[in-house]
């Protein structure tokens, strides 16, 4: 016996589109989840390989999300450093790579 699922929040019913490496396609996620529900209630193979498949993608998923917040603290950070950076040169200092470089020259 196989679930639907009929009631999503308004805005969840309707078709979307997703971003796949620039192309669009629109998919609706109703459909989408009863066709996974038909998949997890029935006895076949497939229900393991979506339940890994599901399970991989989905920490993909959330490391991809922790990798973009490291790579905007890094950009963050390096832009910080850049403005510290001329505020000692301003104020005179000598920073190590430049003192370095003067000496091999």
């Amino acid at each position: 016996m196989t679930q639907q699922v009929d009631q999503f929040p308004e805005n969840s019913t309707k078709e979307k589109k997703h971003k796949f490496n620039d192309d669009y396609e629109v998919i609706s996620i109703k459909e989408m989840v009863n066709m996974t529900i038909e998949v997890l209630e029935s006895k076949t193979v497939f229900r393991a390989a979506l339940v890994s498949s599901v399970r991989a993608f989905h920490d993909a998923v959330i490391k991809e999300e922790e990798m973009d917040s490291v790579r905007q603290e890094m950009k963050e950070m390096s832009e910080r450093m850049e403005r510290m950076e001329q505020m000692l040169l301003s104020l005179g200092a000598s920073l190590p790579e430049k003192r370095d470089q003067s000496a091999v020259a």
